[in-house]
């Protein structure tokens, strides 16, 4: 038996973290909500961020908008606060 399956099986498996970063008018945001309400029930540990202001695809406009460069930067520092 795969070792994941039985330490599944067992309840010894833990889900690596989750960090979800969502624009308010992503055309994704509903599944993106969905999701983390997933992650939440089966106790996966999650940092979740909603931005209000933002769209799909902020992380390619930081250039050019200060909102979309504060999310990405969270988000990066939320990331590199988990690999620590």
């Amino acid at each position: 038996m795969c070792d994941r399956l039985a330490a599944a099986e067992s309840g010894r498996w833990t889900s690596p973290p989750a960090i979800i970063g969502v624009g308010a008018h992503d055309f994704l945001y509903q599944d993106s909500v969905n999701y983390a309400a997933k992650l939440r029930e089966v106790s996966v540990p999650l940092i979740y961020r909603e931005y209000p202001n933002l769209n799909h695809g902020f992380f390619s406009y930081t250039a050019i908008s200060p909102a979309s460069a504060a999310a990405a930067d969270q988000l990066c520092d939320d990331l590199r606060g988990l690999l620590r």
